[in-house]
């Protein structure tokens, strides 16, 4: 109980009878007011009785609920807390994994290989047509397209007009081939094997394309017929 001294008007803690602290005066409270206190005591005693065990409220804008304060619930909300923090920490976290269909996945490798390889072909099928406006002729099938690199012997060769060839996606050299005055380029595609249905063929070079490199008129049938 809380009260001040009569004398020195010092703020005391202690029973109704008591030494002030400050000025060390004892002090001792008149009987009226020490039944007043037992009353008041009393009074709070029977309303803490009346309403139960104490409740914490919980609330938000969305729920709200109440819970008894016992141990366990404490307890329980202290591990469930350590748990949490430990999984946090923790470096091994599950996540989700997409897993794509099999067959989606190969269609689309593939899809991406034929462009490539389209891609690389067109390049090489336009550095052949301009080795032909230099030199007046494509390279031999034993020159093959390496004559794009290294100048065969010919004077007016103004290449490399490719700086490198490498193997078509499929790891398989493109095929080039020179015979009655007809050229080819292709890749075998993805059975590796010359004139089947997934051979991947260069589209003729644009009016653009002769435009750009100032290219002569290409022979027609070049490219479009695969022995």
């Amino acid at each position: 109980m809380k009260f001040r001294c009569p004398y020195c008007k010092h703020v005391i803690e202690g029973d109704l009878t008591t030494i002030c602290s400050q000025c060390k005066k004892a002090i001792k409270v008149p009987g009226h007011l020490k039944e007043s206190v037992e009353k008041l005591k009393e009074e709070q005693a029977r309303e803490r009785i009346a309403a139960g065990p104490r409740k914490i409220i919980f609330s938000s804008n969305h729920f709200s609920f109440t819970s008894p304060v016992i141990p366990i619930a404490f307890m329980t909300l202290l591990v469930g807390g350590i748990l949490i923090s430990k999984y946090n920490k923790s470096p091994y976290k599950y996540s989700s994994i997409e897993f794509n269909d099999l067959s989606t996945t190969m269609e689309k490798a593939a899809n991406t290989s034929m462009e490539m390889a389209k891609k690389e072909l067109r390049i090489l099928r336009i550095a052949l047509e301009m080795f032909r406006r230099d030199c007046g002729r494509y390279p031999s099938t034993t020159e093959g397209i390496i004559a794009l690199i290294n100048n065969p012997g010919e004077l007016t060769w103004k290449g490399p007009y490719v700086t490198f060839t490498r193997p078509d996606p499929w790891k398989r050299p493109y095929q080039y081939i020179f015979t009655n005055n007809v050229m080819r380029i292709f890749s075998g595609g993805p059975d590796e094997t010359p004139g089947t249905a997934d051979d991947v063929i260069p589209a003729e070079p644009t009016q653009q394309d002769i435009a750009d490199y100032n290219l002569p008129v290409p022979a027609t049938n070049t490219t479009t017929t695969i022995p």
